[in-house]
């Protein structure tokens, strides 16, 4: 442990196991608050657990680990002061730090529509930006037919998005999805969902998606990369909103989305989210 000014160190231990089966002990010694001074504290960076002396003197049963959730220091002035942020260099394979998902509607050659999940996209104002492999059935329609619709899953509808992931409507599949992908030209049935008619653009809409916005695409930016060379390459779709549909329970005052009820479903480095329940605050432009 790095010196310190501080007079002692306040150590939580947040769960007691049983080192043989590694059940949760079922007793108030969880969350335990203790404050050790520094020249006597067996914590270690050497050890992910307190030692044996420890458990002995706290009056801990042989036999059980406590493991530290996180250390405190306590300056001099009777104050608690987190330790200073560390940070790593590292290289994750994915940057996917928490986005909304949508599933993309285009048209395909028989004019059939293609669904497909995105987890890369942003709007500013009815603009949005849709990040796209190249080698993807979604790109090739935005380069034939520049009509789509994005829409929004609810949370709830997670296992369905899932269903579609491993799909592409490209057949043969490309060399670099053949190991995980398979063709299916017939989305909307394979993931149990329903084709709904547009009223300004031809790709379908999905009915089950709480919000619907059809778009035109407006242009398409080559991305760059070596990162993303590797993928295959990248496509950046800008498209323009032109009729946004909301399931009239998430409306409020007839043109603003209830934060309160809304919660998109949320892509966190491969894995599905939903928003919390309460919101943190709201920003000095809010108008709801």
């Amino acid at each position: 442990m790095e010196e310190t000014n501080c007079e002692t160190t306040t150590i939580i231990l947040y769960s007691i196991y049983a080192k043989s089966q590694r059940k949760k002990r079922p007793s108030a010694a969880a969350n335990l608050l203790f404050y050790i001074d520094l020249p006597k504290s067996p914590y270690s960076p050497k050890y992910s657990i307190l030692d044996a002396a420890f458990e002995a003197d706290m009056g801990i049963q042989d036999g059980w680990n406590a493991e530290v959730c996180r250390v405190k220091n306590r300056s001099k002035n009777g104050k608690q002061q987190q330790n200073e942020m560390q940070f790593r260099t590292i290289e994750p394979k994915i940057l996917y730090f928490g986005t909304p998902v949508a599933l993309v509607s285009s048209l395909n050659e028989d004019e059939t529509t293609d669904l497909a999940p995105i987890s890369s996209f942003w709007a500013l104002g009815w603009t949005m930006i849709l990040g796209l492999l190249t080698e993807t059935k979604t790109a090739d329609n935005f380069a034939r037919h520049r009509e789509c619709v994005v829409n929004l899953p609810s949370p709830e509808m997670w296992q369905k998005v899932e269903k579609l992931a491993p799909l592409t409507g490209k057949n043969p599949v490309p060399d670099l999805k053949a190991k995980q992908f398979h063709y299916e030209p017939r989305k909307f049935e394979a993931a149990g969902l329903t084709p709904l008619a547009s009223e300004i653009v031809k790709p379908m809409r999905t009915k089950e998606c709480p919000v619907q916005m059809e778009a035109r695409v407006t242009a398409l930016h080559q991305l760059a990369g070596d990162r993303l060379e590797e993928l295959g390459g990248g496509v950046g779709a800008e498209v323009e909103v032109v009729r946004v549909h909301v399931a009239s329970d998430f409306i409020l005052k007839d043109s603003y989305i209830d934060p309160t009820k809304w919660s998109p479903l949320i892509y966190n480095f491969r894995h599905y989210f939903q928003l919390a329940d309460e919101d943190l605050g709201k920003t000095f432009r809010a108008e709801t």
